[in-house]
């Protein structure tokens, strides 16, 4: 009777992950690597897509309500000094990424570095950026990881700003189940940056006219203290 049961609740553990696992692929997966994408943005060619095989890719779609000009800054700090607009208390000790644009920062070039991105390996100015790690250990394998920026005009004063994440790996079945939750992970911290850089970038216009605002009052009032002397 034990072993009756005790291969009764293995049955019912397989079954159940082999359900989750294929609702995840046929339903939650699609929505996860192409989220905001449609027809066939995902499958359009972007700088970048010679650097890494894709075994895993992803192509994700955002509108920015600014141009192209102004977007182009945000993207070009990315990573570079000005944080990586998501959890900023593990990728970035704890400092909140920046809600301005960095002052004196160089240009993006072939050959930068960071930490959590890896290198820059593709980048064209005003347009896209591809950063790629390789040689990434998981333990059971190892996977290179590309992300390309990418922006597009949309109508007048607005972008649409692509986000191309693709992993290719190495190693057998233990391999291939750790890029499944590499994937909805990268995915998930993808769109959470793509709708922080979004917020901070339609926000600065509003930022920047409140802080004149308050230089002009703070003057203003410096203006009326200054003593009147009787003639």
């Amino acid at each position: 009777m034990k072993s009756r049961s005790f291969l009764g609740r293995v049955i019912r553990f397989v079954l159940f992950w082999a359900g989750a696992y294929g609702a995840y692929f046929r339903w939650v997966r699609p929505k996860l690597l192409h989220w905001g994408a449609r027809g066939d943005q995902p499958d359009q060619s972007m700088p970048g897509d010679y650097l890494i095989g894709d075994k895993v890719k992803g192509t994700k779609v955002i509108l920015i309500r600014r141009g192209p000009e102004e977007v182009w800054p945000w993207i070009a700090q990315l990573g570079r000094g000005a944080g990586y607009y998501l959890c900023d208390q593990f990728v970035n000790a704890a400092r909140a990424s920046a809600d301005y644009l960095v002052p004196d920062l160089p240009d993006p070039k072939e050959g930068d570095r960071n930490k959590w991105m890896g290198q820059i390996e593709q980048v064209e100015a005003g347009s896209s950026i591809t950063w790629v790690r390789r040689g990434w250990n998981c333990g059971v394998g190892e996977a290179d990881q590309r992300v390309t920026y990418q922006l597009q005009p949309h109508g007048e004063d607005h972008t649409l700003l692509f986000v191309r994440n693709s992993f290719d790996w190495r190693g057998g079945w233990m391999m291939r189940l750790v890029m499944v939750d590499l994937e909805w992970i990268a995915a998930l911290a993808l769109i959470r940056q793509m709708k922080n850089l979004r917020q901070a970038i339609e926000g600065a216009r509003a930022r920047d006219s409140e802080a004149r605002s308050n230089r002009h009052k703070a003057s203003e009032g410096h203006q009326g203290d200054v003593p009147k002397f009787a003639s």
